[in-house]
């Protein structure tokens, strides 16, 4: 294990096992809560479903062209504690503007930009603990996705409540507190954050990167990867607009809707990562992407809103 730098062993069990993982969920916390917050954005601002979708879709764009930069800074700068602080910054800033803006670009800019900063920190953060427990890596990084989950869990049951009785920029602020309070936090602990290994190897090349990843396995990989989130992030973009429009679910009745959705997929990871080990880990995954399919479309099909719930959550898993 590298040895702790910048406070005692102590102190970086307390920030590896406990603060990274709450602060993942403190950026995680606003895109949670933006699946149930985007159903009144559209009702308040008279959105379409395309500019719904545009929203997330151009969030999700700007996630994914921020992961690969950010990664190279936390392989490379010594003081990526203060990188790590910064995204709670960007994720804060972004959300409040939003949340203040009446013009649908200015609203999709900024949340795109609290976007790049809620994906910057998982590289650098998921990096950084497997670093400093290398024999562990899949404890760590459990731990690490266990704060992301719970926001995920958590942010639309809140969102749901709150919407009850207040308009969504109202709930926007209100589920930046988490970012903020982290934020605040974290100006404590991010000198402590272990720089990168000085002799962390040579870079890849690009050439033999770009050779690796056309092979045909990998590209059948990658193929599963794009269609599974293609497919859920339609799915949690549009779930709520149906949800309230076509079954008329409340705010708070779709809150718990998504978040079971959520928690199916969440408890029973663990247990289905075994079965994979099992059964083979390409069968398993191909079986549920055709049974979430499956259980989503009955979603659309059932006459009784009660079977819905139960449906949401074998859908999630």
């Amino acid at each position: 294990v590298t040895p702790p730098i910048g406070g005692s062993r102590k102190g970086q069990w307390w920030l590896y096992l406990v603060v990274f993982p709450v602060g993942h969920g403190a950026v995680d916390w606003g895109g949670g809560a933006l699946w149930l917050l985007a159903p009144a954005m559209a009702l308040s601002l008279g959105l379409s479903p395309l500019q719904v979708g545009m929203l997330f879709a151009t969030r999700q764009l700007a996630s994914g062209i921020s992961q690969l930069p950010a990664g190279m800074i936390g392989d490379n700068l010594k003081r990526r504690g203060y990188f790590l602080l910064s995204t709670f910054w960007v994720v804060s800033v972004a959300q409040l503007v939003a949340s203040g803006a009446t013009n649908y670009w200015v609203i999709v800019g900024f949340l795109t930009l609290a976007s790049f900063g809620t994906a910057a920190w998982h590289p650098v953060a998921m990096g950084t603990m497997v670093q400093w427990m290398p024999n562990r890596k899949g404890f760590v990084l459990a731990m690490h996705l266990t704060g992301g989950m719970v926001a995920e869990i958590v942010a639309p049951l809140l969102v749901g409540f709150l919407l009850l009785f207040l308009d969504w920029d109202k709930v926007l602020q209100i589920n930046t507190l988490p970012t903020i309070i982290l934020g605040l936090f974290f100006i404590k602990f991010a000198p402590m954050v272990i720089a990168p290994p000085e002799n962390a190897g040579p870079a890849v090349k690009v050439p033999t990167f770009l050779r690796s990843i056309v092979q045909p396995g990998v590209l059948a990989i990658l193929l599963v990867i794009i269609l599974h989130n293609m497919s859920l992030v339609a799915f949690m973009s549009m779930a709520p607009l149906y949800l309230q429009e076509s079954r008329g679910f409340s705010t708070g009745l779709t809150g718990i809707g998504v978040s079971l959705f959520l928690l199916g997929g969440a408890v029973t990871a663990p247990f289905i990562g075994h079965f994979s080990d099992k059964i083979g880990r390409n069968n398993l995954a191909l079986w549920s992407l055709i049974g979430g399919g499956i259980f989503a479309w009955l979603i659309t099909l059932v006459p009784s809103n009660i079977i819905i719930f139960p449906l949401l959550i074998i859908a999630g898993l």
